[in-house]
């Protein structure tokens, strides 16, 4: 477990800026260096400006360890920034581990990828098995985490099950638990441990636990696939205005290449079994980023072309009479 850091010091040194007419001090800045680690490490400073004119606004940027220098935004003597580690470490402590780490921006921004090893599933479904290529793997109460020192940026956090896609931490949503939004003026440990006693439960096993999923009909999934085929745009506008809303996402978000490899997979989900969940088409979608150039597209998009198809499959549903994901 990491080690607590009892308080980081406000300025640790202060000295004339290079800066014309300035004076600055720093602020030294933590995070986690890489996947798997619990310590903090010092990824650069903030170096603060005092304005000429007013002295009660200061500039502030970030100098990262290699000296590259970015802005970060104006705001008073009052406001404090939360340093990456800072917004990790309640996590660290409650269990999750750090499996992915990112930072952007020289390291300004971070993106982080937490899950907790204890509180898992053996996945019952059986990954890509009507393609024949079956696959199983464990699903884990998960976090994304997004933090900036950028002013106005603050901090994010989604709890729920995801799907790890790539190796470098792109992750689909499976399990939507709710999410936590803080800025750095009121950002507090406290506020992010009571968030996720709030989230993790002693019944939660039982109320996620993926064998409980619900499930549709598969033959659902006719008409989805057949939109997916629709080779042109006219098509979509001519359905239904419930169908139309998530058909034109889906067309709008994958090339024809992708929806036809899509429908094909979907075609294969369909013949091979009498029910599917929202994994199954979570799966379906992720499986297109292996073999084509949209991967980009379709990873940042995974989520929303998810909920689209799920919606096409409820409507298609009330449309045949049939109940589907209740």
């Amino acid at each position: 477990m990491a080690a607590a850091i009892t308080a980081l010091p406000e300025v640790d040194e202060v000295e004339q800026s290079s800066m014309v007419g300035a004076v600055s001090g720093r602020t030294p800045i933590y995070s986690l260096a890489k996947a798997g680690d619990t310590e903090p490490t010092r990824i650069g400073s903030i170096i603060y400006r005092d304005y000429e004119e007013n002295r009660d606004i200061r500039g502030a940027w970030f100098e990262n360890n290699a000296g590259r220098l970015g802005p970060l935004g104006s705001a008073t003597h009052q406001f404090r920034m939360i340093d990456h580690y800072s917004v990790v470490k309640p996590l660290l402590d409650a269990g999750f581990e750090a499996r992915s780490v990112q930072h952007h921006r020289g390291g300004a921004s971070f993106m982080g990828f937490f899950a907790h090893p204890d509180i898992s599933f053996e996945d019952p479904i059986s990954w890509d098995s009507w393609a024949g290529k079956a696959t199983t793997r464990s699903m884990e109460l998960s976090l994304r985490v997004r933090a900036d020192l950028r002013r106005g940026r603050g901090i994010s956090m989604s709890l729920g099950y995801f799907r790890l896609i790539c190796t470098n931490g792109l992750v689909a949503n499976v399990f939507d638990m709710g999410g936590l939004r803080l800025d750095h003026r009121n950002f507090q440990p406290a506020k992010v441990q009571e968030f996720l006693d709030m989230k993790i439960t002693p019944d939660l096993r039982a109320s996620l636990d993926p064998r409980t999923l619900i499930t549709a009909p598969s033959s659902t999934l006719g008409p989805v696939i057949d939109i997916l085929e629709f080779d042109e745009l006219d098509k979509v506008l001519a359905l239904p205005r419930l169908l139309r809303t998530p058909a034109a996402s889906v067309h709008k978000a994958l090339s024809a290449t992708v929806r036809s490899s899509l429908a094909e997979d979907l075609s294969l989900l369909k013949d091979s079994k009498a029910d599917f969940t929202k994994l199954d088409l979570v799966n379906s979608l992720t499986n297109q980023a292996h073999n084509t150039r949209s991967q980009w597209g379709i990873y940042d998009e995974a989520d929303p072309v998810t909920s689209a198809l799920v919606d096409l499959v409820e409507l298609s549903g009330v449309k045949a009479g049939l109940r589907t994901f209740e």
